[in-house]
């Protein structure tokens, strides 16, 4: 999918809208082989989820000084394996409340890696079992 090619929704729309991929309220999906180009901001975002796969993903956004490929926050039971993620920002973010977390055989660059983005509230929930 290559997010600069998206246009606006209605036909007096004149500038270009970004879509995230969103993932919210899921259970057990699977995405496999999915290429993601030119997202200005988040290109997964996975939220209060369990149980999926993101498995030989691919994302290019070089070029983008702010631009994160994934960040997960609030689930449980995550994999991310087999994946190239090139952004300006981070790799793969990861926010409170995560639990049983794999992050296999991703290669990162040339942004920040895998981080936390934790910390910035007092009572935010931990991340437990990750490797």
């Amino acid at each position: 999918m290559d997010k600069e090619l998206l246009h606006g929704l209605t036909t007096n729309a004149p500038r270009h809208v970004y879509a995230n991929s969103y993932v919210v309220f899921i259970s057990s999906p699977i995405f496999l082989a999915l290429t993601m180009q030119n997202d200005k901001l988040f290109h997964f975002q996975i939220f209060e989820s369990r149980d999926i796969t993101l498995d030989s993903i691919r994302i290019d956004a070089h070029s983008s000084p702010n631009t994160d490929g994934i960040h997960i926050a609030d689930s449980t039971n995550i994999q991310v394996t087999n994946s190239v993620i090139g952004t300006g920002d981070d790799c793969i973010s990861i926010g409170p409340g995560c639990t049983n977390l794999t992050i296999l055989n991703v290669a990162c660059g040339p942004g920040h890696g895998i981080v936390g983005d934790l910390g910035k509230n007092a009572n935010e929930k931990d991340v437990n079992e990750w490797r």
